[in-house]
């Protein structure tokens, strides 16, 4: 009898999907290319952004294989557009949006322009760019429109003032209804049995009123209570993930099925990159929507 060793084989291994915006503005299409070690391993297209159309996947290397096949956590991969090094970034999950900022220089260099002759008066040292440091307000009170504001100040740069909005609950205190004043009536014109018919009568509606108005604010506690769940629980459904990543979770998980990885494989890959299981069911409820 021969002992056969069976090896369970490790699941695929997704590509990275990277993408980001670029400033300033590029005049026109450039070809960005992913290097690593000098190696090209994805490109595309930048103008004012990339990688969002066409979709820019960067491979990730198969630990089961002696070969190099794409990215390894921790690598340094250089960016160059149009040949020319921009960027250099790292990686930890399967989705990275990573914005570009160019140098004049930079720029120049992309797009071909001679850079200027440079003097013999050497020039000032460039100072660091200034890190604000905002000192805000309190927030202010929440209005109808479900928003308050606040002010924030720069202490270090000198930037002007900023105003920041948040979504709250709007809550409204209800206002109690005057009582009026019960006509004054006059005793002498009234005998002693009247007055008793008239002050007890007054004591009665005064009983009704008062339940009434007790009843009514209730009601109006109650109901706001209501409404202010409903919008907490909106609130925080929209706030669970951004629209915008949702939408890249939902290209992610069309790619990876077009490169014939199954539904099983793509949630385990999610799971172990940090996202809660009800996020991945909703992304694959609105992938089957579209």
């Amino acid at each position: 009898m021969m002992a056969v060793n069976v090896v369970e084989a490790s699941p695929p291994q997704l590509p990275i999907q990277v993408y980001g915006d670029i400033s300033p503005d590029l005049p026109q299409d450039y070809p960005i290319v992913f290097k690593i070690n000098g190696i090209e391993y994805a490109r595309g297209t930048a103008k004012e952004n990339y990688g969002y159309d066409p979709v820019i996947l960067i491979p990730v290397d198969d630990p089961d294989t002696p070969d190099k096949d794409g990215y390894i956590i921790g690598e340094t991969v250089d960016v160059y557009i149009n040949n020319v090094l921009v960027a250099s970034q790292t990686y930890t999950k399967t989705i990275e949006k990573i914005d570009i900022t160019l140098t004049p220089s930079q720029i120049n260099e992309i797009t071909g322009k001679p850079t200027q002759a440079i003097s013999q008066t050497p020039a000032p040292e460039e100072k660091p760019a200034c890190i604000p440091k905002w000192n805000c307000t309190a927030w202010g009170p929440c209005t109808e429109e479900g928003i308050r504001t606040r002010i924030c100040y720069d202490i270090l740069c000198n930037l002007p003032p900023r105003t920041e909005t948040e979504s709250c609950i709007y809550t409204q205190t209800p206002t109690p209804t005057p009582e009026k004043p019960p006509e004054e009536i006059k005793e002498e014109k009234l005998p002693e049995i009247e007055m008793k018919k008239v002050e007890k009568r007054f004591s009665t509606i005064l009983i009704i009123l008062i339940v009434a108005a007790a009843g009514v604010g209730l009601f109006i506690v109650f109901y706001e209570l209501k409404r202010s769940r409903e919008r907490l629980a909106l609130e925080m459904f929209s706030r669970e993930i951004p629209p915008e990543t949702m939408q890249r979770l939902i290209n992610y998980v069309k790619t990876a099925r077009a490169e014939g990885y199954s539904d099983k494989q793509i949630k385990q890959i999610l799971l172990n990159e940090g996202w809660s299981k009800s996020t991945i069911k909703k992304v694959f409820t609105q992938t089957r929507r579209r």
